[in-house]
This record gives structure tokens, sequence and C-alpha cells, in this order.
């Protein structure tokens, strides 16, 4: 098995779109996807439902956007979310030992833990 990369995986990203206009007819996937090559991600997979709901998205949100990326294996665009939208880049990490079940709720953000519980096993 391949070990896991050190950093995070999954990411947000703050994208502001170019609005189309009549000299530039790029798709809505072309204009996230610049936005995240601006950010150095290149070859990011979509999702057809991801893709689906860009149109209606992307006007409703005046093309100000935060892009959800999962970064293993491979760059993949997991969801795209109004700028404006309250937004909390949460994990969870989970240790398992010998004796004890111990979960922590991260804000990825920051590494801040929100909560925290230890059981026995």
């Amino acid at each position: 098995m391949k070990p896991l990369p050190d950093g995070p995986l999954v990411m947000q990203f703050r994208l502001e779109l170019p609005h189309p206009t009549a000299a530039d007819h790029a798709a809505d996937l072309d204009r996230v996807l610049g936005g995240l090559a601006a950010w150095g991600l290149s070859g990011v997979q979509t999702p057809l439902p991801v893709v689906a709901g860009l149109p209606k998205l992307l006007r409703a949100a005046e093309f100000s956007v935060v892009a959800t990326v999962a970064l293993v294996p491979v760059p993949t665009l997991l969801r795209v979310d109004p700028a404006a939208a309250p937004s909390r880049n949460l994990g969870l990490a989970v240790d398992l030992g010998s004796t004890n079940l111990v979960g922590a709720l991260i804000y990825l953000d920051t590494g801040e833990s929100l909560r925290e519980l230890s059981v026995l096993h």
C-alpha cells in the first residue's frame, strides 16, 4: 500500500472567476479549472454531478466561489460553493489504540481541535 503524502488531503480554494462576455465563450467548467490552475492545480478530475450544477451556482454566486479539491490519489473537484457561504473545512482524526478509541474533530484551516472523545474498547 502506497503511503499518504504529508500535508492536507483535501483543500479549499477561493476563486474569483471572469464573467462570460460576448467575447469570452469559455465553458463554466473551463473557468473553474482555469481558476484552479492559477493555484497550481492541473489535471483536476471533475465528477458529472459537480459539472451539472456549475451553471446555476456560478451565476447565483456571481462567479465568486470556493472549490473543494481532494488532492490524492489525483486532484478531484469535490464541490463548488458560493464564496459568501460560511465554510468550515473539517476533518476527523481517529486513533485506534490497544485499549482506547480516540476521535477528534479538527478545523483543518487552523489545526484546532474542536471536540475530542475517548472511549474504552
